[in-house]
């Protein structure tokens, strides 16, 4: 075998290999933003499943970049992008209100009734998957990561990541629910229902006020 060949081979064995890596990866599941999930059934992308413990805690093989699903009788299902890196390590289901949603959720020992009774009662403004996030700001650099912070006439903002002209404002028009606004500081967390990014291209009936792309914020105040 030639050098040159021999060189390929090898580079192809190393490139297959590293692809096929798999790494433990660590992460808990609550809901309401803060009460622990049992039995959860976590699949990966790859191909590999694991179960939540009492505590919420589980252990899954991934790959270097995967998907898991986050599964449980009573609530809805979440797919989160992980990686061997990830600070993301808690992952919050959102509870399916109904009776039929509580009887399955006690029923297979997600949460206990008790547990289950008190969330119910006490922290309904919690099962927003974005109500463990400190602000609104967090939010946004979670859900459109293409996005950098600015700073406007001491009002935190954004754009897109990339050069930009000096004339002019840079920033994202901020949009909730369908009102146009100067800062969106005031939007908690535990409200959003949707975030997303609305490129140039796409933010026509905006106008020119859109040349920049817009951040579509919906609550469930709206």
């Amino acid at each position: 075998m030639k050098p040159n060949q021999l060189f390929v081979l090898l580079l192809l064995l190393f490139t297959s290999g590293a692809l096929l890596a798999q790494f433990d990866f660590t992460g808990k599941v609550i809901a309401f933003s803060q009460l622990p999930l049992n039995k959860v059934l976590i699949t990966s992308e790859s191909g590999k499943q694991a179960t939540s413990d009492i505590m919420g805690n589980f252990t899954i093989k991934i790959k270097k970049r995967d998907k898991l699903t986050f599964s449980a009788e009573g609530f809805d299902i979440l797919a989160e992008n992980v990686s061997r890196n990830s600070n993301e390590t808690v992952f919050n289901l959102i509870f399916l209100e109904g009776e039929r949603n509580e009887k399955l959720a006690i029923e297979n020992q997600h949460i206990s009734k008790e547990n289950l009774a008190y969330a119910l009662e006490n922290l309904q403004n919690k099962t927003s998957k974005y109500a463990k996030y400190n602000n609104i700001f967090d939010v946004v650099r979670r859900e459109i990561p293409n996005l950098q912070p600015i700073v406007e006439g001491n009002v935190q903002k954004f754009q897109v990541r990339g050069p930009h002209s000096i004339l002019g404002s840079s920033a994202a028009l901020m949009v909730v629910d369908n009102m146009v606004v100067d800062d969106i500081g005031f939007v908690q967390p535990s409200e959003v229902k949707t975030v997303r990014f609305i490129s140039s291209a796409q933010a026509t009936s905006w106008g020119s006020r859109g040349a920049n792309g817009v951040i579509d914020i919906q609550t469930t105040k709206k």
